[in-house]
């Protein structure tokens, strides 16, 4: 077995340092599905937390985690899970604020010591595009008021249902009869 070190994590990113963030490349390419979405993006919607500029997550953030993780539910995880799950979270291009907030809601939902690498992809927060809206709007019934309506960088609008999770993009609300958005 391989001994899971900050310096075989380490080695492990140089790959990662010589390519563009692929977070950015992500975010921008989301943009402009939601700008035009496809049937699948209406019906599914995009994970929101892909969206929030942010470093990507650190050696030091997982590590750390990692740490905490194994103290949490008194259990060691094998070295070969723990370096394949960081190696698919930085090919997925996670930034450090969806790694945290993806740490704090595993501590918060998974009870067990047991755990797959899917549980940690398993959560998102689900953003709509305007298209999606309307739909919901067809039901007849006023469901703006149930929803929470976010800016992106390019303008567009993004929809999701009112859940007490916040996101820290600039938030649209009603101003004077008006939909504006707000800053962060």
């Amino acid at each position: 077995m391989h001994q899971l070190t900050a310096e075989r994590l380490q080695s492990n990113l140089s790959k990662y340092e010589e390519q563009p963030s692929s977070m950015a490349r992500k975010n921008l390419q989301t943009y402009a599905i939601l700008k035009k979405p496809s049937e699948s993006v209406i019906e599914n919607g995009v994970n929101g937390l892909d969206l929030i500029a942010s470093p990507e997550v650190e050696v030091e953030t997982f590590t750390k985690a990692m740490a905490v993780l194994q103290a949490n539910y008194g259990t060691e995880y094998s070295r070969e899970k723990v370096a394949l799950l960081f190696d698919m979270i930085r090919d997925e291009g996670w930034s450090q604020h969806r790694f945290q907030r993806t740490f704090r809601w595993f501590l918060k939902n998974k009870p067990f010591a047991s755990w797959t690498i899917s549980d940690w992809f398993s959560h998102s927060v689900k953003l709509y595009p305007h298209e999606w809206y309307l739909m919901q709007c067809k039901e007849g019934v006023k469901v703006i008021d149930r929803m929470d309506i976010y800016e992106l960088p390019n303008k567009t609008w993004v929809y999701k249902w009112k859940d007490g999770i916040d996101l820290p993009l600039p938030k649209v609300e009603l101003v004077n009869g008006k939909y504006q958005a707000r800053s962060i």
